[in-house]
């Protein structure tokens, strides 16, 4: 959930930000390819992402044993990604575009997780040139291999260890997802590695997605020491590290959610408790084990979610069967995963002078934008009443927003600005324009 303090800094910058971020004509009649279609603006704010690394690292990492492995799908944005690398984390790729973003920041060798699938022997060679420790998703990949790296990690699918408590429909129950190692292959698949030549090993996992319980995640910890104390007694194979992937969830309702329904796993993720936990379980295995891997997580959305907002002016209201809000922006361009699962974003309506509308009617409306699509950034939401010349803000889409975007219907995505630390608003991507979207198309002879 973003912060008042946050709110406090991005709030009074919006206006200012909706001008940054126009960065060319919306005038078709005179400039027609060149135009940027979108009116809206994504705003992030660096000094949160700089709260939120240092909050992991305190309570995770005090020791300095690992670190989290930013997941660059959430928020490839190079000065997003520079910002987070500066306070110590490396990142995790899933294909060599992601590579060449974590090499475009500073990333050195061993700052990379490659973690993919459906994955070609070129792919994996490209993500080893530059650094990359690979995180293999099935045995069949090592037969791939042309090359035996030195350090390999595998991703096993831990469901039939687990009663399935915590998971979600963003990534689905374990037992039916594509990705992983089955648990009872596992021990097999590092010793094939351990034959082939391998001399240091890895074991990762993401058992969960967008989950606030720190119990599921602490739990996730608990199964893969157990995983590793296995493969150490039957191969003899201490493993380096282990990864418990991501999944660490941001609260995206507020309590003044009129239309807001909580369960447990609704609270705040409890970071102190999580971090007291597994570095007690950490621990209790090397006094045990007399030896403990490296710990490392792939957490994008903890860490930036709560440091963007999406803004996005209002055009029209229509009132057929149900009333509408529509915006002068593409929430399936800028914000996919709110009509994608569909997936709740806390909404602050502002008035035409930017101010917090407070004096109004609440009434059910959804807020939509142009897609040739029935689906919306908010379905039939007790909001205030949504008037022309209103602006919508979403809160927490510093990550999995403009990211997950299409560009269906020939719909250009917003601007992103950033608030930088000594408060200057800086561009860090221009809004998409008709021809940026078009440009690969082969002109008509």
């Amino acid at each position: 959930m973003i912060s008042e303090e946050t709110t406090a800094l991005l709030f009074p910058l919006i206006k200012r930000a909706l001008g940054v971020g126009q960065t060319s004509s919306m005038n078709l009649d005179v400039h027609g390819a060149d135009c940027q279609l979108s009116q809206g603006v994504h705003l992030i704010d660096q000094q949160t992402l700089i709260d939120r690394a240092t909050l992991m690292k305190r309570h995770i990492w005090p020791d300095g044993r690992g670190t989290n492995l930013f997941a660059v799908k959430g928020q490839p944005n190079h000065w997003v990604l520079k910002t987070l690398h500066d306070q110590g984390f490396y990142f995790d790729c899933s294909s060599p575009t992601e590579v060449l973003d974590a090499v475009a920041v500073g990333a050195e060798h061993g700052q990379i997780m490659y973690t993919a699938n459906s994955t070609p022997w070129s792919h994996l060679k490209f993500a080893m040139d530059n650094g990359a420790v690979l995180n293999l998703d099935d045995a069949c990949y090592l037969d791939v291999l042309q090359e035996v790296p030195d350090t390999i990690s595998f991703r096993v699918n831990i469901a039939t260890l687990r009663k399935g408590s915590g998971q979600n429909s963003i990534i689905g129950k374990a037992e039916s997802q594509k990705y992983g190692v089955p648990y009872e292959d596992i021990v097999a698949v590092f010793k094939k590695a351990k034959d082939m030549g391998v001399k240091k090993f890895g074991l990762h996992t993401m058992y969960a997605s967008n989950n606030r319980s720190w119990q599921v995640h602490s739990e996730t910890v608990e199964v893969l020491l157990g995983i590793a104390e296995k493969i150490k007694k039957e191969i003899n194979v201490e493993l380096d590290f282990i990864n418990a992937g991501g999944g660490i969830g941001v609260n995206y309702m507020y309590p003044e959610d009129s239309s807001a329904v909580y369960g447990e796993d609704d609270k705040p993720f409890d970071i102190e408790r999580y971090g007291q936990e597994i570095n007690g379980r950490l621990s209790f295995f090397r006094d045990k084990a007399l030896w403990r891997p490296k710990f490392f997580l792939e957490c994008a959305r903890y860490v930036a979610a709560p440091a963007g907002i999406w803004v996005a002016p209002i055009i029209a209201v229509t009132n057929k069967y149900r009333r509408f809000a529509c915006m002068a922006a593409c929430d399936g361009a800028d914000l996919l995963r709110a009509g994608m699962y569909p997936a709740h974003h806390h909404v602050i309506i502002l008035d035409e002078n930017f101010q917090i509308v407070t004096d109004r009617q609440i009434i059910k409306q959804s807020i939509v934008g142009p897609l040739c699509e029935n689906i919306h950034a908010v379905s039939e939401r007790l909001l205030p009443e949504i008037r022309v010349g209103d602006y919508v803000v979403f809160c927490d889409t510093g990550c999995h927003g403009i990211e997950m975007g299409m560009n269906y219907n020939g719909w250009t995505k917003s601007a992103q600005v950033m608030r930088m630390i000594d408060g200057f608003l800086k561009l860090i991507s221009r809004a998409q324009t008709i021809a940026d979207i078009r440009a690969l198309q082969i002109p008509l002879m």
